[in-house]
């Protein structure tokens, strides 16, 4: 397994219950498949802990689209030698730590997340794992 810095996410929240919030986010990648992954999910969060520790799990669906080289083909045979693009439906379920700074600030200390191929083939996922700054407007 390899870890690398391939890309960046951008989230939003909107809290309904001091537990429950509505997210949505964006996320772009690029990978050791020559090319790049763009989705965009939206779903629930649920905070398990509301105070300046804030443990949180997540799951989300949406749409997802993958432009590359040497991507494997429909039926996953030996890779392609030229470019492909897929797209299709697609999820995202994980977990974090946030711990808050200041009342408009927040660490997000770690988030984990899996996402199948952009596709909605299931399988391989995708391990995303970040950490970040956020914060409340």
């Amino acid at each position: 397994m390899t870890y690398r810095f391939d890309g960046g996410e951008i989230g939003y929240d909107k809290n309904l219950t001091s537990h429950l919030a509505l997210t949505a986010s964006g996320l772009i990648s690029s990978g050791p498949f020559k090319g790049t992954l763009m989705s965009g999910t939206a779903g629930v969060k649920w905070l398990f802990l509301t105070g300046r520790f804030r443990p949180f799990g997540m799951g989300q669906a949406g749409y997802s689209r993958i432009t590359a080289t040497n991507m494997y083909n429909a039926d996953y045979h030996y890779p392609a030698n030229k470019q492909l693009t897929e797209s299709g439906g697609t999820y995202r379920v994980g977990c974090g730590l946030d711990v808050q700074i200041s009342p408009r600030f927040f660490w997000r200390v770690v988030q984990w997340d899996t996402q199948p191929q952009s596709w909605a083939r299931h399988t391989p996922y995708y391990q995303n794992f970040g950490s970040g700054v956020g914060v409340k407007f």
